[in-house]
């Protein structure tokens, strides 16, 4: 079986980064990191027109910001991977727990 991004010839690469170079080069995997892009940006825009918010609204707007650095830091993730594949899991898994959470509480704002 081939796989484009780590057995293009049928065989695993011999070197992870080669795979990481395939990844990177792949119109799918570029398509989908321009999304994360376009989503930050709206997140962004978003954050910028949250600002100033009443005093009744404090606490939901430091709850939103809370969220929205957290979204910031987990698609860091996605778009500038770096370390080993042990630090990376280690810092996907903390954001990730750190985001749901931040979530969760966002969710107590809405019906």
């Amino acid at each position: 079986m081939n796989d484009p991004v780590t057995r293009p010839n049928g065989y695993f690469l011999e070197d992870f980064n080669d795979a990481l170079d395939n990844l990177f080069n792949d119109a799918n995997f570029i398509a989908q990191l321009d999304a994360i892009e376009s989503d930050r940006d709206d997140a962004q825009a978003w954050m910028k027109m949250l600002q100033n918010p009443p005093q009744e609204f404090l606490n939901a707007y430091e709850d939103a910001k809370n969220l929205y650095n957290s979204y910031m830091r987990l698609t860091d993730l996605a778009l500038s991977p770096s370390g080993s594949l042990n630090t990376y899991t280690n810092s996907y898994s903390e954001i990730d727990a750190e985001f749901i959470g931040y979530y969760n509480i966002m969710e107590l704002y809405f019906d």
